[in-house]
């Protein structure tokens, strides 16, 4: 299949586009808007930054990506994955350090791009990409729960935490297709917060004010420091294309088009060079918001947009409510994402057919014993090693 412009891309899409599409695209945004704020709030501060830093990066990354991408199929924004590898960096070297990684990470994107490494980096192994989804899972929860420690919780907001958890668990399949469970828990907490008068703490401020990036900052860092900060850049460079492309190979299939590995890493170099202007968290593609939207009809890129649309009218217009969500909505919704991810049926796939599973078992272990970038190079090493010539699938199977 043959990479289409852009141009043809967009004209392609909206070809018989109509009101009910129009609906459709509106309604999932809204929806994916929803859901990416608790996330945003969470990543942002477990990452150690300012809790609006994981929203906006959802509200710009989608934009830009729905305006560009000849993938209109993929929401963008701040990740799970990077949290460990961004709190690090932040409690070493201050909040600063992590909007000047987010060059360092553009930087490295545009080294892969200027090399044509896309059109290698997108043939994924489909074991090593389940092995790794497991993996970010694994770290959600394991942030979630030491984060709830950290915290020490009152028992009876630890019995609310387990309740939720219950409730989302309990809350059947179906009818998450009309009204996922994660936006109805949020709506109920937000009502019952307001009411109480923020008798349940929640995020702190998400007022959001510019303030350029310190270059007095910069050149307080010897070289040594700009070193380890490259370090840990090419590492969630690494960990934020895989993730990007393998969601963009899932919207390769529904879209029925080309995904082009060189040019989405020139426009997620540019989107990751953007970010750190507004002081915004890195972004790669956003897997779990995406299936939100595919689970609402999306049919094309206009929902992006109407996502990044609501996300600037609840940062802009309504931060007070959005401030209002309580800290337990964060973690059980962060929690129930991450279990879904572990995909458990899987793991006992593994008991039944280890041989099978080898692959996606290894790089899921390897992420839990040491991290995920011991993972995905030993999950592609073990993938040579198992075959001379490994057979490379979309991961959108």
């Amino acid at each position: 299949m043959k990479p289409k412009p852009l141009k043809t891309s967009y004209q392609e899409e909206f070809q018989g586009y109509d009101r009910s599409k129009f609906l459709n695209d509106a309604i999932a945004g809204l929806m994916a808007a929803f859901i990416s704020i608790p996330l945003g709030l969470s990543f942002a501060i477990s990452s150690h930054a300012v809790p609006v830093a994981g929203v906006l990066s959802f509200m710009i990354g989608t934009l830009f990506f729905s305006l560009l991408s000849a993938n209109p199929f993929q929401v963008q924004g701040s990740a799970a994955l990077s949290v460990g590898i961004l709190a690090t960096i932040s409690l070493t070297y201050g909040e600063e350090a992590i909007y000047w990684t987010g060059i360092l990470i553009a930087v490295c994107m545009l080294l892969l791009w200027g090399f044509r490494l896309g059109k290698y980096i997108e043939r994924v192994p489909e074991g090593v990409i389940r092995g790794l989804t497991m993996g970010i899972g694994y770290i959600i929860i394991k942030n979630q729960v030491v984060s709830i420690a950290q915290s020490k919780p009152p028992l009876w907001l630890v019995g609310i935490l387990v309740g939720t958890l219950i409730f989302l668990f309990a809350y059947p399949r179906k009818w998450e297709k009309v009204l996922p469970g994660g936006v109805i828990v949020t709506l109920v907490f937000l009502v019952a917060n307001g009411v109480g008068q923020g008798f349940l703490p929640g995020p702190g401020s998400v007022v959001w004010q510019w303030n350029p990036m310190s270059v007095s900052f910069a050149a307080a860092l010897t070289v040594k420091e700009w070193i380890h900060l490259f370090f840990w850049a090419a590492s969630l460079t690494l960990l934020f294309v895989m993730k990007d492309f393998s969601g963009g190979l899932m919207g390769q299939k529904r879209a029925n088009r080309k995904f082009q590995g060189n040019r989405e890493l020139l426009l997620l170099a540019v989107i990751n060079l953007t970010m750190p202007l507004f002081r915004a968290l890195p972004c790669t593609g956003a897997i779990t918001v995406t299936q939100v939207s595919y689970k609402y009809k999306q049919t094309t890129r206009v929902t992006g947009l109407f996502m990044a649309f609501f996300l600037a009218v609840a940062l802009f217009l309504l931060p007070r409510y959005v401030g209002l969500i309580p800290i337990v909505t964060l973690w059980s919704i962060l929690i129930f994402t991450g279990i879904g991810m572990l995909n458990l049926p899987m793991i006992k796939e593994f008991a039944v057919h280890p041989k099978r599973n080898l692959l996606p078992l290894v790089t899921f272990l390897l992420i839990v014993v040491f991290n995920m970038s011991v993972g995905m190079v030993g999950g592609l090493v073990l993938a040579f090693i198992l075959s001379k010539k490994p057979h490379f699938v979309d991961t959108g199977d």
